[in-house]
């Protein structure tokens, strides 16, 4: 960020760090998708899915993307289009139609070989308190470890602003925090990174480069579970679930107790006539088809006539 102020000779305000982790990244975001401050945004990961920023017109990637999924999710962050009135509320009056956004490759990303999604839910059998549980007695396992971080990502969307902040008070880490550590664990690029490794698509790790990548895994697989060793958190994270999920009950089968036609069906057609008759009565001063037909007799109507000469 420094370098790009110095080369552009503007102030912090130009150019900002918006990530999960920043203070006040959701206001930062807000800034760069609504205001003409900040004109460059440096991020990691988050304005991935789920982020709509319309005027975004370049993308510029500092770091390899392995996952086909989440490639194609940041370059969809470019496709936005806006009215040319929007665009220039943001970016200024100079600016011209969006018909195009343009990508920056400086680390060889759109060359690379990229890997399938893997689905985030693995274990739907299992309630958020049994896989934290398990979190908490130190899990290995991907598939337990990224079905929690996908609950705890289907929870924040239901959360209110001071819901969220109240969890990061509690927990100590922001909810998105919280997931991101869960699925960075299994992310080979974090994982490199922490390592140290280079990763070459056309080579297998070096039995020394895998033993780092093993150990830095272990390491972020540790920090990840951290918050759930604590049971507060568990029973805390328990409760806001139990406030916001809506509980489908497969045990308790409803049962039909009475089938047959409605006692009071012609009562209740004859009060439908009468109110829309009512109706019709009270309002043919006010509504002019009505007052049309009302004016003319059914012979002269050339609206009455036609219907009935159809319906015959």
């Amino acid at each position: 960020m420094q370098i790009v102020r110095e080369v552009f000779g503007e102030g912090n305000e130009f150019c900002q760090k918006i990530t999960c982790k920043a203070k006040k990244a959701d206001e930062a975001l807000s800034n760069f998708r609504n205001q003409f401050y900040p004109r460059i945004a440096v991020t990691v990961e988050m304005i991935a899915t789920g982020t709509d920023v319309k005027p975004l017109e370049c993308l510029i990637f500092m770091r390899d993307v392995r996952s086909k999924g989440h490639y194609e999710q940041m370059l969809g962050r470019g496709t936005r289009v806006l009215k040319l009135e929007d665009l220039k509320m943001v970016s200024g009056d100079d600016a011209t139609e969006k018909d195009h956004f343009v990508v920056i490759d400086a680390v060889g990303v759109t060359k690379s070989k990229k890997t399938e999604t893997r689905p985030l839910e693995y274990k739907p059998h299992l309630s958020l308190t049994e896989l934290m549980k398990r979190a908490s007695l130190g899990t290995k396992d991907p598939e337990i470890l990224t079905s929690l971080a996908n609950r705890l990502i289907r929870l924040s969307t239901k959360l209110k602003p001071e819901e969220l902040d109240e969890f990061e008070a509690k927990v100590g880490k922001p909810i998105s925090t919280v997931a991101e550590d869960l699925l960075n664990a299994f992310d080979e690029d974090v994982v490199a990174a922490r390592a140290g490794v280079t990763l070459d698509p056309d080579r297998e790790p070096s039995p020394e480069e895998k033993a780092k990548l093993d150990a830095a895994q272990e390491e972020l697989i540790k920090e990840a579970e951290q918050p759930f060793n604590d049971p507060d958190n568990r029973d805390y994270i328990e409760d806001v679930r139990k406030k916001h999920e809506q509980i489908i009950d497969n045990v308790n089968i409803d049962s039909v107790t009475y089938a047959g036609w409605d006692k009071d069906r012609e009562s209740n057609a004859d009060q439908v006539i009468r109110s829309f008759h009512g109706f019709i009565e009270e309002n043919k001063d006010e509504i002019l088809a009505l007052r049309i037909i009302y004016d003319q007799s059914y012979a002269d109507s050339g609206i009455v006539m036609p219907l009935r000469s159809r319906i015959k």
